[in-house]
């Protein structure tokens, strides 16, 4: 369906009939740090308002991960197979481990 623009004192044109002759262009070019795993280096943690749910659907033999506020979903639902979820839990409980271990 064909979204049209419309303003104040104007006629109302699809926007495909608007030709500006003027192309987008990249201003600059931005390269962040990566870590050797790919990702930023900084790992910023969720508020404390927001709580991750994890449920186990039985009929899909999925683990789905959901991101709330209250009741409200607030992300795309992420999804693990068991195999992806124990390796998941398991570097978790490795990382608390030592993480707890540097406390004085």
């Amino acid at each position: 369906m064909p979204v049209y623009f419309a303003y104040a004192n104007s006629t109302v044109l699809p926007p495909d009939s608007v030709e500006t002759g003027l192309m987008p262009k990249d201003t600059a070019a931005v390269t962040l740090p990566f870590n050797r795993q790919g990702g930023l280096p900084v790992r910023l943690q969720n508020p404390s308002n927001v709580v991750t749910e994890v449920r186990y659907d039985y009929r899909s033999n999925l683990y789905i991960f959901e991101y709330k506020v209250g009741d409200a979903v607030i992300n795309t639902p992420v999804t693990m197979t068991p195999k992806e979820y124990m390796e998941y839990r398991s570097r978790q409980m490795q990382s608390d481990y030592f993480r707890e271990k540097e406390l004085p």
